[in-house]
């Protein structure tokens, strides 16, 4: 999975605060789907959130489709800087998160 395309949109126009993460996944069966979660163990960096990029491959024809995701977080948002997804064993997209407001 190298072709992975990620965003991330912290709202602080609002209360409570929100940051959506959203993007999507080349995957090579047209029925696999694509979740992000937050990772269990976050790392040393309180500013960096880690997710993970989940993909659940069901077996059916081989066509590399583009699978969406989405996740909004609104508890304890606003002191990350960046989001880290990991997505394959010792791979991972870093990417710097928008601000709205």
């Amino acid at each position: 999975m190298t072709n992975l395309t990620v965003n991330a949109l912290l709202n602080l126009k609002e209360e409570p605060a929100s940051l959506t993460i959203h993007g999507s996944v080349m995957t090579p069966h047209s029925r696999d789907t694509a979740s992000i979660e937050v990772a269990e163990s976050q790392g040393i960096n309180a500013e960096i959130l880690l997710v993970e990029l989940l993909v659940n491959e069901v077996p059916g024809p081989m066509k590399m489709t583009a699978k969406p995701f989405s996740k909004t977080l609104t508890e304890e948002v606003s002191e990350y800087k960046q989001i880290q997804v990991l997505y394959a064993e010792n791979e991972s997209l870093t990417i710097d998160i928008q601000i709205i407001g």
